[in-house]
């Protein structure tokens, strides 16, 4: 079974900071490390947290945030409604977890017209993969370049889910797509390969249901929420050898209605969501007994991203309703980074990419017209 490198996690636990208004406090890190808190409203929305720490490893610079680091990038997806559009952005994150102020910039990404329907269906090594009106591209920030990929069905049924990961031991990038017939109402799988240029359908995937769209990258393996009638589950397919699986799911109790996958640094994460979200990761990938709640924020799933990453301090990134919140369980602390250029939208997304130009190279070519 192959194991996931992983870091350590700050050993701190604490009780919860009732009576703040976290909806609207905003900190303002200073270069001397002082803060500056703002209460700007009296309603109570506590935290509570305890947080164990990971197996004992090295660092791994990858997935810990320090300052000055310029590598370690967030695209922000902004929609407005009215009228509709969507545009894409870019910031430090480093500047997120140590600047008083975050600039953001617009994306030169392959996208020029806002009103199309565009999602990011995830990151790896510097490589981006959008979904462009149902057509699939990678993207290099940093280099700038591009590559459409060749058809995988999406076209023909709106009910599909997109996974995006880097296999190692083929030294080879791949789009996995998940895909609901809706005649047959049957999920099927393609997987596309960068190396060869070409897709093949799976022959074992167990056609389960979806619930969430993006796959979420651990240990070479892309992972998905499934949904049954006796409640949620986990599978994943390993980008290897192309075979489906599942991983065991935290043992949360019976009250939550929601479950949110994520990845926090190179561990499968899980938000377990009800009137509370309680954050859990996976400390030793595929042994259940390793999962391990980290906190719990008081507030509705619906308001809570998975999340995104950690500085260096033990501070960890989130999308908390519509905005950018950094919450620090040693402080007891949430608070909202100051973002230059995002007056006047309805919704954000996020998705973490760390920049590299030692990507394969992609050569630009022409966009489909939609």
């Amino acid at each position: 079974m192959k194991h996931a490198s992983s870091f350590d996690f700050p050993s701190l636990c604490g009780n919860g900071v009732g009576g703040l208004s976290f909806s609207a406090t905003f900190v303002f890190r200073a270069n001397s490390w002082e803060a500056k808190v703002v209460i700007l409203s009296t309603s109570i929305m506590p935290v509570t947290f305890f947080i164990e720490p990971l197996e004992a490893s090295p660092c791994n610079s990858d997935f810990l945030v320090e300052s000055g680091s310029t590598r370690h990038r967030l695209v922000l997806q902004i929609d407005k409604y009215s009228p509709r559009k969507r545009i894409h952005r870019h910031c430090s994150v480093a500047s997120l977890f140590y600047d008083s102020v975050t600039e953001t910039f617009d994306l030169d990404n392959p996208v020029k017209d806002p009103v199309l329907f565009t999602s990011i269906a995830g990151s790896s090594n510097g490589l981006i993969c959008y979904n462009i009106c149902h057509d699939l591209t990678l993207w290099n920030p940093s280099t700038r370049k591009f590559k459409q990929l060749p058809d995988l069905g999406l076209q023909m049924t709106s009910d599909f889910h997109i996974g995006f990961g880097y296999d190692r031991v083929h030294d080879d990038y791949k789009v996995v797509a998940i895909i609901r017939e809706f005649r047959t109402n049957y999920y099927y799988a393609k997987i596309y390969s960068l190396k060869s240029d070409s897709r093949r359908t799976m022959d074992d995937y167990q056609g389960a249901r979806l619930y969430h769209h993006s796959g979420m990258l651990v240990n070479e393996n892309l992972h998905w929420i499934t949904k049954y009638d006796d409640g949620y589950g986990i599978m994943f397919i390993d980008l290897v050898d192309g075979k489906c699986s599942k991983v065991e799911k935290p043992w949360y109790g019976k009250e939550y209605l929601d479950l949110k996958l994520g990845v926090l640094g190179s561990h499968l994460s899980v938000i377990c969501c009800h009137e509370r979200s309680d954050v859990w990761v996976l400390k030793e990938y595929g042994v259940k007994e390793s999962w391990t709640k980290l906190y719990t924020i008081k507030c509705p799933y619906y308001m809570l991203s998975p999340p995104l990453c950690m500085s260096i301090e033990g501070e960890i990134l989130h999308v908390f309703r519509s905005t950018l919140m950094t919450y620090n369980p040693e402080d007891d602390l949430m608070r909202y980074p100051e973002i230059t250029n995002l007056d006047g939208y309805d919704h954000l997304e996020a998705e973490l990419y760390i920049e590299s130009l030692g990507c394969p190279v992609l050569q630009n070519e022409p966009m489909a017209q939609h």
